[in-house]
């Protein structure tokens, strides 16, 4: 797919009240999980930022968004990219998801910055389909049916590109009784209206815009 000029990061990690852009220099590299084998935590990914992007986010979104710099590259982001672009030569900026946006609204916004991809950016969206820890069955040592079938849903609605079918998410889950899933699987999903050669897809972990 070629060497992206900059990376713009969608990640479930940043999960904020509003919509916002990152337009540090050197972004800081979050360590935001808990109870990992040490060696996760001196993972160094020291990635600098990219004002071109940032002001091409803003020009897109306009007053749906701002720049907002009290987060960083978080581990939703930065263990993806280390094993992709090990080297951390590509700048990243970080767009947070934001928790008040339906899930038209979400869709809509993946549409607005699909224009990115022509620039030669890579629109990078990092969140599980499903991923409710809180209904974690750790004794179970199979899948979680629900889990399990609501994923499957989401894997053939990509491959199908029912669109549609992302929208009204929200009314799988309530048939399926699945546990809710992260907001950015939404954001994520409907980037562009793109052909199917020009997509990866990697359902279950995290979703690719592929620059040009």
């Amino acid at each position: 797919m070629g060497k992206p000029k900059a990376i713009l990061s969608i990640c479930a990690h940043w999960y904020a009240d509003g919509t916002y852009i990152q337009s540090a220099e050197k972004p800081r590299q979050i360590y935001d999980m808990y109870g990992f084998p040490d060696e996760l935590y001196e993972v160094q990914y020291p990635v600098s930022g990219n004002r071109d992007l940032t002001m091409d986010v803003l020009n897109l979104l306009g007053d749906k968004v701002s720049i907002n710099d009290t987060w960083g590259i978080d581990h939703g982001t930065w263990t993806v990219l280390v094993h992709m672009f090990p080297k951390a030569d590509i700048p990243v900026v970080q767009l947070s998801v934001n928790r008040r946006l339906a899930e038209e609204e979400c869709y809509n916004l993946g549409k607005e910055l699909a224009p990115l991809r022509e620039k030669g950016y890579l629109i990078f969206a990092s969140g599980n389909v499903v991923h409710n820890l809180r209904a974690v069955e750790f004794d179970n040592p199979i899948e979680t049916p629900s889990a399990d079938a609501f994923d499957e849903f989401i894997k053939e609605a990509v491959l199908a590109r029912n669109d549609e079918a992302f929208i009204m998410t929200h009314i799988k889950m309530q048939i399926m009784q699945c546990p809710p899933k992260t907001t950015s699987s939404l954001c994520c999903t409907p980037l562009a209206p793109l052909k199917k050669k020009r997509l990866w897809y990697t359902i279950t972990s995290v979703t690719l815009a592929p620059c040009p």
